[in-house]
């Protein structure tokens, strides 16, 4: 959230110094640190006592408020795909902990990216990023590659 407020803040002083006027498109810090404040229950996760010190739910509490706010909006479809991968890789006994957690930060920037600035390469290169770190574990595969083509189709 404190990156986010920073990246807007430096957006604001960039603009005034080169006297960019018009609509601008910041990270919405407020909506998303109401919609992570509102409840400590994860609407679109289901996360056991078992993982809660192995996982970084921060990450995934960040992710759970992107989906929340992404409700009825022309992301929400995107942000489903990232919902159904989040979700295989919580439930995934074929990947190490150190790195499911590499993967939840990627989808929370992911995340993040979508309700926010919604640049294309950079969400484009998280995706990609997640890929990578799946390796070969089929199901989760199928659903970032999934992901990829929401964003694709949906950002374009």
């Amino acid at each position: 959230m404190k990156t986010a407020a920073l990246l807007n803040n430096a957006d604001d002083q960039m603009d005034a110094v080169l006297g960019i006027v018009g609509p601008k498109s910041r990270i919405p810090v407020e909506q998303i640190a109401r919609a992570i404040m509102r409840s400590p229950t994860l609407n679109n996760f289901v996360i056991n006592n078992s993982q809660v010190g192995v996982l970084n739910t921060g990450s995934i509490d960040r992710i759970d408020a992107a989906i929340t706010l992404s409700k009825g909006s022309d992301v929400e479809p995107i942000m489903d795909h990232i919902k159904s991968v989040v979700a295989a890789v919580i439930a995934s006994e074929n990947i190490e902990n150190a790195e499911k957690n590499e993967i939840i930060d990627l989808a929370d920037a992911a995340a993040e990216e979508l309700v926010g600035r919604r640049r294309l390469p950079s969400i484009i290169a998280q995706v990609k990023a997640i890929r990578e770190k799946i390796g070969g574990v089929l199901v989760l595969s199928d659903a970032v590659d999934k992901l990829l083509e929401a964003v694709r189709n949906g950002l374009t």
